[in-house]
C-alpha cells in the first residue's frame, strides 16, 4: 500500500510513495 504525498520510490518489495 502506497502511503505519502508526492516523493516516488522503488522498494524491494515493490513501490511506495514518502
Amino acid at each position: 500500500m502506497p502511503t505519502g504525498t508526492v516523493k516516488f520510490f522503488n522498494d524491494e518489495k515493490g513501490y511506495g510513495f514518502i
